[in-house]
């Protein structure tokens, strides 16, 4: 666990394809007390690859986010009460609470930053009952 209070958490997704640049990219962007950071991705369809590209950029996911230990503590963290068992909304929540504290999230296209598809099927189901699977087979995030 991260105590440093100077440090910069990073959340992220495991099916990615991180360029070089990468952790100088977040270091230029997150400003203690100011700005976090959330760049823009290009998430791959079903069957792309960085080499062949087929995709689109993804402008209304928060999955990645990069925030200073002093502010990621001073809103909380993540809300993981409420977002144990289920699918999605985290995101967009932990946005919520950081621009309520006054900070601002940088947006910016990072150029090789690529999210590999993925079914969520077997995913959770809801808060509920966790142990029933979600057939989204059909979903292809467009």
């Amino acid at each position: 666990m991260v105590t440093e209070p100077n440090s910069i958490l990073f959340v992220m997704d495991l099916q990615l394809d991180i360029p070089y640049h990468f952790l100088d990219d977040v270091r230029k962007h997150c400003v203690q007390h100011k700005v976090a950071y959330s760049p823009l991705l290009v998430r791959l369809l079903c069957g792309a690859t960085p080499h062949q590209l087929t995709g689109f950029w993804e402008v209304h996911g928060y999955g990645l986010m990069a925030i200073y230990k002093s502010d990621w503590d001073r809103i909380g963290g993540m809300n993981v009460e409420e977002f144990r068992n289920k699918w999605g909304g985290e995101d967009w929540e932990i946005c919520d609470r950081i621009l309520m504290d006054g900070m601002e999230i940088e947006r910016l296209k990072m150029m090789h930053l690529f999210h590999y598809f993925h079914s969520k099927k077997g995913m959770w189901a809801d808060v509920h009952d966790a142990t029933e699977a979600v057939d989204n087979s059909d979903e292809y995030w467009l």
